[in-house]
């Protein structure tokens, strides 16, 4: 049971892994001046938002306790 729930861990960590790998390379298509206007303030704001969600998974991950 254990070893199944591994693997499972496993293959479903790995596409969602990919999935948001994917969605990072699409996100970064908006850093075209050609395409897009934006400023300093704006992409700060984009990756403050990234970055604390990446936060918030990664400790649920270290924590000594599930939620």
């Amino acid at each position: 049971m254990e070893q199944e729930m591994k693997i499972a861990f496993r293959n479903q960590a790995e596409k969602r892994t990919n999935a948001v790998i994917e969605k990072i390379r699409i996100l970064t298509q908006c850093s075209n001046r050609n395409s897009f206007n934006y400023d300093d303030g704006d992409v700060e704001k984009m990756f403050e938002a990234i970055d604390n969600e990446l936060k918030i998974s990664k400790a649920r991950f270290t924590s000594k306790f599930s939620f």
